[in-house]
C-alpha cells in the first residue's frame, strides 16, 4: 500500500509515537493528499496509553524552556477558525515528571493553578523551576 494513506502520529504530552492513522478513502477525504502529511505530527491532545496511565498516578509536569518559546505560544489565535483545534506549543525541554496530587497541593500556592493541574492532569513548567526543586531527570514518577 502507498505510504500516502497511513501515518504514525505523536503524543502531545510525551512526544512518543501514538496513533496510526489510515485514510480509508484512499485520498479522497483529504483532497487527494492522503494522510502522510500527518506523519510524526501531534494531531490532538488525547494522551497515549503510557501518558494516560501516568496521569492516573498524578499530574504530569512537562518541562519547557521559555527563552526558546515563541512569545505567543500560550495565547490562542483570536480568529475563531484559526483557534479551532489550537494547542499550546512551547519549546519542550524533554523533562516529563509525574507528581502525586498531594505534592501538587503542597508545591503550588495558587488555588486556581492547583485546581487546573488536578483537573487537566498536566501542566507546563519551566525547566529551571524543575531544577530548583531538585527534579532534573527525564520521565520519572515522584
Amino acid at each position: 500500500m502507498d505510504n500516502n494513506f497511513v501515518a504514525l502520529t505523536r503524543c502531545y504530552y510525551c512526544g512518543e509515537p501514538n496513533e496510526i492513522v489510515i485514510d480509508r478513502y484512499l485520498g479522497h477525504s483529504h483532497h487527494g493528499k492522503g494522510v502522510s502529511e500527518l506523519q510524526d505530527k501531534v494531531i490532538d491532545m488525547r494522551p497515549c496509553n503510557k501518558c494516560e496511565e501516568l496521569m492516573k498516578q498524578g499530574v504530569m509536569l512537562i518541562g519547557i524552556i521559555p527563552s526558546m518559546c515563541d512569545p505567543n505560544w500560550s495565547a490562542p489565535p483570536k480568529d475563531k477558525k484559526q483557534a479551532e483545534g489550537w494547542m499550546p506549543n512551547p519549546y519542550r525541554s524533554g523533562d516529563v515528571v509525574v507528581l502525586k496530587d498531594d505534592a501538587i497541593r503542597r508545591l503550588i500556592n495558587d488555588p486556581g493553578m492547583v485546581n487546573y493541574a488536578l483537573e487537566k492532569r498536566w501542566i507546563f513548567i519551566d525547566k529551571e523551576v524543575l531544577n530548583m526543586l531538585g527534579i532534573n531527570t527525564k520521565k520519572e514518577v515522584a
